[in-house]
């Protein structure tokens, strides 16, 4: 009842968004009808993170991980608590679908980008991140 409750209250705040052409807003409330609405996310972060986890080398010192949706980087807190206990770097390589997107979404990038190194600070870790398109991806490997 109360997942339907609050879900009715976003719809609402979503439609009075849309009206008055708060872009921003419309995103964020959108991610938030999406979290309601599919606890599978969740758990499909929760799987990958336990899955890294798992096949992280004792002897590897810098983690690097590379995601095609960062959004807010709320999924990457489990990993740098698990990695700050292994005393491990980490490095995230945030993939942007396109040029015209990366402009419009540069403000987020960079306040997900500051929110991951201030909680990675937190553990006391080294923490390097990225974004970067599919095609420029190649010449990181190297």
């Amino acid at each position: 009842m109360d997942r339907q409750m609050s879900l009715h209250h976003l719809l609402a705040a979503y439609g009075e968004a849309m009206e008055n052409g708060h872009k921003e807003l419309v995103e964020v409330i959108i991610r938030s009808i999406k979290g309601k609405i599919n606890p599978f996310g969740k758990f499909a972060h929760f799987g990958a993170n336990s899955a890294i986890i798992e096949v992280v080398p004792d002897d590897a010192q810098t983690i690097h991980i590379v995601d095609f949706d960062m959004g807010q980087g709320i999924q990457w807190t489990p990993i740098i608590k698990a990695m700050g206990q292994r005393r491990k770097a980490l490095r995230f390589t945030s993939i942007k679908k396109t040029e015209e997107e990366s402009t419009s979404d540069q403000w987020r990038f960079e306040e997900t980008k500051k929110r991951l190194v201030d909680y990675t600070n937190l553990f006391g870790l080294r923490l390097q991140v990225k974004e970067m398109t599919i095609e420029e991806f190649p010449s990181e490997l190297r």
